[in-house]
């Protein structure tokens, strides 16, 4: 029993390691919305872009994240709400660079692939939203345009720490139930064999 407790502490505490030394962040860029084409959108409503992103790494002090690391990404403007699940595939290396204060410094980033699926409240089929460095159109080809004209200005961007994954505390809860149950059936052990009360 004790070498059950012992190799359980030893996998949450794999487990724990692994949920601290690796971080999901996410990318958020605001600006505005300067021409509106699309019902429920307004010129000078605020546009807001997440992106999720995860490098492996446990800080976003003078990181890189290449596109391999960039994950889907949600978009609100007006009552236009969309969440797209590929980026546009290039460039594929040094999308966005942090700098040693965690603030980005670089960022290369040009929407959605047109051939990705994109699922809105326009419609849901692939390619319905063609989403671009200054402009995305729904798929009557009504076009709202971003004030700042693109995505690489890097002042707009800001980054922060993302939830964990639900995997990652699915794995943290199994490791944590595991050392419950082994310290259970100890104590069971112990009454059963008159060392407990």
């Amino acid at each position: 029993m004790n070498k059950l407790l012992v190799a359980t502490a030893a996998v949450a505490g794999v487990m724990l390691s692994g949920a601290v030394n690796a971080k999901e962040y996410v990318f958020t860029f605001t600006d505005t919305i300067s021409t509106a084409s699309t019902p429920g959108i307004s010129v000078g409503d605020t546009f807001t872009l997440k992106l999720d992103a995860d490098n492996g790494g446990s800080t976003d002090v003078s990181q890189t994240w290449n596109l391999a690391d960039l994950g889907g990404f949600t978009i609100t403007a007006g009552s236009y709400a969309a969440t797209y699940s590929q980026v546009w595939d290039n460039p594929t290396t040094g999308n966005f660079v942090t700098d040693a204060a965690g603030m980005m410094s670089s960022v290369t980033f040009y929407g959605t692939n047109p051939n990705s699926h994109n699922t809105d409240n326009f419609g849901s089929w692939t390619g319905d939203t063609v989403f671009g460095n200054a402009e995305f159109c729904d798929y009557d080809g009504r076009c709202n345009n971003i004030a700042a004209g693109g995505f690489n200005n890097a002042a707009a961007w800001t980054v922060s720490a993302g939830v964990p994954e639900p995997s990652t505390w699915a794995m943290l809860l199994i490791g944590f139930a595991g050392l419950g149950f082994a310290g259970y059936r100890k104590a069971t052990s112990l009454r059963i064999t008159g060392f407990g009360t």
